[in-house]
């Protein structure tokens, strides 16, 4: 009840909001997403609910203002659904979180901007996302507790995010550098481990993951556009964090079993530090009337600083394209290929695939929009993920797992009024998991997923 009471308490003032702030020069966006109904049926348990455990995640209220020489915007998210059932209402609140939350000012025209705060900059890289609203390019890394894959995300892959950005813009070349100085870090922390991580450490006695030691994020990426043929981008960025970080991560997967912790690391973790190293290239093809293509490569790796480790180095490449030929129709198309090799040197607590072993991750998926009248269109996305951990050279690291996991999905958009939309649809997934020497587990769910979407 608290979760259904809290949605709509959000949906309200979001609408109300719209309404009355929006003026010139400033803009209200509200977009909200839920699961109405969701059935989920893994071997002979099925678990029945409504607003989902995954209801909120994407439902977000913005406020921004665009001016001709600054700007700024605000974004409220909604805390993760699953926080709701074990949270009193009066700490709901300070769950709230600020996916953005930023200004910028342009001093000298169009020559400099620059931007300072909480944002997600992905200029430069193509964004074919009207027909899927699935992940972003980058790499699939492998999941926690051997989970096959975390879906790519704005700290591992193509995104400059958090801090301070400056761009200089050169002609048809724009660069950018970013700086973070020991900002956002307990939201990093978050972003990384999940709140639930978090929540669950602190319940266990585990000191909190907040950074206590030196960290600091920077980065740069250089795109030039091309009239008549596309964008070209290359993008490196980096943030570090101290031992003690990742110790505390380690002793988390081990549920604060500190005896445990000090058997498998008798001579504790090595090196003082780690960085995340992200590194790519990328190019978006505009030079044919009708078709956007856009390919690239991400690179990663988990440095310790210790020049007697090693860590996997994963790949990411990218193939992602929308064609618009037909009036009223739009086919976009994503695939992604990740994977990593194991070193025997490697120390990795996360992702230890171990000597000889490897990870693979497929993704292919491609979305439809046909618009049917001017107030009502029809969207259809298919999509498949198969991940495999081989892992069987090397006993203590994961075990070898393949993962395969479909959806389709359908859904009508019907635009209410000019500056707002309602969609609702059906979903269906199918997971199969196989794990060596264990019964293969499917998990099917039937899911009605419903939006609301406010733009002023």
């Amino acid at each position: 009840m608290i979760k259904k009471n809290f949605a709509g308490a959000m949906l309200a003032f979001g609408l109300a909001a719209s309404f009355a702030f929006a003026k010139d020069g400033f803009s209200v966006a509200l977009d909200f997403s839920a699961s109405a109904l969701e059935v989920e049926k893994s071997g002979d348990a099925t678990n029945v609910d409504s607003f989902a455990d995954s209801a909120f995640e994407d439902s977000e209220l913005s406020f921004s203002y665009e001016g001709e020489k600054f700007g700024g915007v605000v974004t409220l998210g909604l805390p993760d659904a699953n926080l709701h059932l074990i949270m009193s209402k009066d700490d709901l609140a300070a769950m709230l979180s600020f996916p953005e939350l930023y200004g910028w000012i342009k001093p000298f025209g169009n020559a400099v901007k620059f931007t300072a705060g909480i944002f997600e900059n992905t200029d430069g890289i193509a964004d074919y996302t009207d027909d899927i609203d699935d992940f972003d390019v980058g790499v699939f890394i492998l999941g926690e507790k051997g989970e096959p894959f975390t879906e790519p995300m704005k700290y591992f892959n193509a995104a400059l995010v958090d801090g301070f950005l400056t761009d200089l813009y050169l002609g048809p070349m724009t660069i950018q550098l970013l700086f973070g100085p020991n900002i956002g870090k307990e939201r990093m922390a978050s972003k990384i481990f999940g709140d639930d991580v978090m929540l669950t450490a602190d319940i266990l006695g585990i000191e909190d993951f907040a950074i206590s030691g030196p960290q600091y994020r920077i980065g740069a990426r250089v795109f030039a556009e091309v009239e008549k043929v596309g964008t070209f981008t290359l993008m490196f960025k980096t943030f570090q964090w101290p031992k003690t970080v990742i110790e505390k991560v380690a002793l988390f997967a081990l549920e604060g079993k500190s005896d445990d912790f000090k058997e498998q690391h008798p001579n504790g973790i090595p090196g003082d530090f780690m960085n995340y190293h992200n590194f790519g290239a990328y190019v978006d093809f505009t030079a044919i009337e009708n078709l956007g293509i856009m390919l690239g490569w991400t690179g990663y790796v988990f440095a310790n600083s210790d020049p007697n480790v090693d860590s996997p180095f994963f790949h990411g490449i990218d193939l992602r394209a929308t064609w618009t030929g037909v009036e009223g129709l739009s086919i976009s198309t994503h695939n992604n290929v990740s994977f990593a090799m194991g070193a025997a040197n490697e120390w990795n607590v996360s992702n230890n695939i171990g000597d000889g072993n490897s990870f693979l991750n497929l993704y292919n998926a491609v979305g439809a929009t046909e618009t049917l009248t001017d107030l009502l269109s029809i969207n259809v996305q298919i999509g498949n993920i198969l991940s495999k951990i081989s892992a069987d050279k090397q006993p203590t690291a994961l075990t070898t797992r393949t993962r395969d996991e479909f959806w389709a999905e359908a859904k009508l958009i019907a635009s209410v009024t000019e500056n707002a939309q309602f969609k609702a649809g059906l979903k269906l997934a199918l997971v199969n998991d196989d794990v060596t020497g264990a019964k293969t587990q499917t998990t099917t769910t039937f899911s009605i997923p419903v939006g609301v979407s406010v733009n002023f």
